[in-house]
């Protein structure tokens, strides 16, 4: 049976209003749908609470990722597979401040480094060694540009619709914080990894279109909400025939589309999934 359009206004009303709350919070929604609100982009350990598969928390200043879904008030055990935590670094030993250019070092592997206004960081591969693991807060109150140099393969995780080159930087916005490691495969090849973890997102041009409104009956079924997301254009699917079905396109699988659709046209032509 197909929603009313009370219904569907509704959960439109409801998507908006999430996006908005997404562009001014720093929040995650749990496996229950609970909403929390999180410091620095990661969680501290409650046993109270429950986790998604893949969830990063901080417990005894250490970083852990958890390998399925946790249930609330489940114990916390180390492990490899299901309801169990996997270290990813070793202990956090302190807080240092970046309170002007700082290049990181080995010397601060396992450290939070914190930056603060008029503070910067930059990252070298030849000066960092396997498994080298630090956490990075962008304290600053801007946006903050890290640079790296120097390594072989560069992963932002979490930022799958675009490319980071090899020798460049990335962002981190206000009170976004990220886990970086450096790792070395079977053939010596050196990688920076980028785990993101949480910020402010900036959402901005939000375009609504109806596939009514096209000569097209196979759009009938769908509308359309391009958006500008830290820049970056995205544009989500929803179906009118069932109110949780939402497919999402990027520029990661709409290479050929490099601004932002703005046209119903446009968003036809996308590629979902």
């Amino acid at each position: 049976m197909k929603p009313t359009n009370l219904q569907y206004t509704l959960s439109l009303l409801f998507l908006f209003f999430f996006l908005t709350l997404s562009a001014q919070e720093i929040r995650v929604i749990d496996n229950k749908g609970t909403l929390k609100h999180i410091s620095n982009g990661i969680q501290s350990w409650v046993l109270t609470d429950s986790y998604t598969d893949g969830q990063f928390v901080e417990k005894d200043n250490k970083i852990y990722r958890s390998n399925a879904s946790i249930a609330a008030n489940t114990p916390f055990v180390i492990g490899e597979t299901g309801p169990t935590w996997r270290l990813l670094s070793a202990s956090l030993d302190s807080t240092i401040y970046a309170s002007s250019p700082t290049a990181i070092t080995n010397s601060h592997s396992t450290e939070k480094l914190q930056i603060e206004p008029s503070g910067s960081l930059s990252i070298d591969g030849n000066n960092l060694l396997d498994g080298f693991s630090c956490l990075i807060l962008n304290h600053s109150g801007s946006n903050s540009t890290i640079t790296f140099t120097n390594f072989d393969d560069v992963f932002d995780l979490n930022r799958t619709s675009e490319t980071i080159s090899t020798n460049g930087n990335f962002l981190l916005k206000p009170l976004e914080s990220v886990f970086i490691t450096v790792n070395l495969d079977s053939s010596s090849n050196k990688s920076l990894n980028i785990h993101r973890f949480g910020g402010f997102r900036s959402v901005t041009n939000e375009l609504f279109f109806d596939g009514n409104d096209d000569a097209d009956p196979s759009n009938d079924d769908y509308y359309y909400i391009s958006m500008l997301v830290d820049g970056v254009w995205k544009v989500i699917q929803c179906d009118k025939t069932d109110v949780n079905v939402n497919k999402v396109a990027t520029v990661g699988n709409n290479s050929g589309q490099l601004t932002q659709p703005t046209t119903l046209a446009d968003c036809t032509s996308l590629s979902y999934n």
